[in-house]
């Protein structure tokens, strides 16, 4: 039987994917009429969440673009694709989430009454880039409605009814691990072999193989960390993607620890905590008293249910570095974990006051004066953020929040705009 611990873990999981694709769903209700028109109607799904480098091939074109903005639309037989460090997410109507990891392309082949096909490609970029990433092809789905799922790779099929699991595959093998409810492994050899893998359990299939034994995950969550949402310090428009392919270990002493943060906080951005903490580890080695390396260690805790050890390192951030802003900001998450929101938002607000030109920041003291039951201020320092930063997409989902607990709907439409790295 899963323990206690990790059944928890398991929870808090799904309730964070569940709570952050909410958010974005509920962002997102007002804006179809404000978009130019859709390349199909209806629309079979919609990208709800996109980090990194994502790009769609629309169906018959041959031609890959790059995705900058939420809310696109989905259609029959387009290919939706994650470079490396980067994952997506698509809303398929009326109930499923499909999380997508690093170098992973998958086709919405066609959607019935009856059944919904979704389909796992590996070309020739995907096997090359697999040799940074050792991935092939990941995804994760979230469906509850009474519509058959099926999802085709190059090993195997997987056929459910209402559940939650995850596909992943090297470039030579496919895995399938179920979390909750039941789904059928299909083979792809002439046996055309089924079996059933139920919560709590995995299965592998080879090419041309039949799904091997079945066995019992022992940490299930570990699974899909790379779907988890990592709270934000810093505003998107100061970490440069193109900071990652730079070896922090050449730059100048100076600027080592900066590029490492970075590093480190764009990591995290797009859920790869395990490669996140080796940086701020090596960081650790040269500055053991970092604060923002404490900082994002105490996003991490906080991320993973880690309550009082996101308190802990939050604390010890501020104390090593009390001018600087990341540590404020991560013990404003800790506090809010804690359910301590009146310390959460004095922390946030000195924060915001250590870096003026932040509007994460201020879209931060936003949300927790909304939480607060302060609509008025919260409207005020949501408005403040968009002015300060027009680009940044939480403080435009903030805004539209506080317009919606105002009961102020046209607004709240308005205000919540589509962008990148939510």
């Amino acid at each position: 039987m899963r323990g206690d611990g990790e059944a928890l873990r398991l929870r808090s999981l799904r309730a964070s994917a569940r709570h952050f694709y909410a958010l974005l769903l509920l962002g997102l209700a007002g804006l179809t009429n404000a978009q130019s028109p859709v390349p199909c109607s209806p629309a079979l799904g919609r990208v709800v969440s996109l980090q990194g480098h994502i790009e769609l091939q629309r169906n018959g074109t041959g031609i890959w673009q790059r995705l900058a903005r939420l809310d696109t639309p989905v259609c029959r037989g387009d290919q939706l694709r994650a470079g490396l460090l980067s994952r997506a997410a698509m809303y398929i109507s009326p109930e499923t989430i499909v999380r997508l990891d690093q170098n992973s392309t998958l086709e919405l082949v066609d959607q019935t009454d009856a059944e919904t096909v979704l389909r796992f490609h590996q070309d020739e970029l995907t096997r090359k880039l697999a040799q940074q990433s050792s991935l092939c092809g990941v995804g994760y789905f979230i469906t509850r409605y009474p519509r058959k799922l099926r999802v085709r790779t190059p090993f195997y099929n997987a056929v459910v009814e209402g559940t939650e699991f995850q596909v992943a595959m090297s470039c030579d093998r496919g895995e399938l691990a179920v979390f909750e409810g039941r789904v059928a492994a299909e083979s792809l050899s002439a046996s055309n072999e089924r079996v059933l893998v139920e919560s709590g359990q995995s299965t592998s299939v080879g090419i041309g193989e039949t799904p091997s034994a079945i066995k019992t995950l022992v940490k299930p969550a570990n699974a899909v960390q790379w779907a988890l949402y990592y709270l934000p310090l810093t505003d998107v428009s100061l970490l440069d993607a193109d900071a990652l392919a730079q070896d922090c270990t050449q730059v100048s002493p100076a600027l080592r620890s900066g590029c490492a943060i970075r590093r480190a906080e764009y990591l995290l951005r797009v859920g790869r905590a395990q490669e996140a903490r080796a940086e701020l580890s090596g960081l650790l080695l040269s500055e053991p008293s970092n604060g923002d390396v404490s900082a994002l260690e105490s996003i991490v805790a906080v991320v993973q249910n880690e309550k009082q050890a996101a308190l802990d390192l939050a604390q010890r951030a501020v104390a090593a570095a009390p001018n600087a802003f990341r540590p404020y900001a991560a013990l404003s998450y800790a506090q809010q974990a804690n359910f301590k929101l009146e310390e959460a938002f004095e922390a946030a607000k000195h924060a915001a006051q250590l870096a003026p030109d932040s509007a994460l920041l201020r879209a931060r003291t936003a949300e927790l004066q909304l939480s607060l039951g302060r609509v008025r201020s919260a409207e005020r320092e949501a408005l403040e953020a968009v002015r300060i930063n027009p680009d940044e997409s939480r403080a435009h989902l903030i805004l539209g929040f506080v317009h919606l607990a105002q009961i102020d709907t046209p607004p709240r439409q308005n205000s919540c705009r589509p962008d990148r790295n939510r």
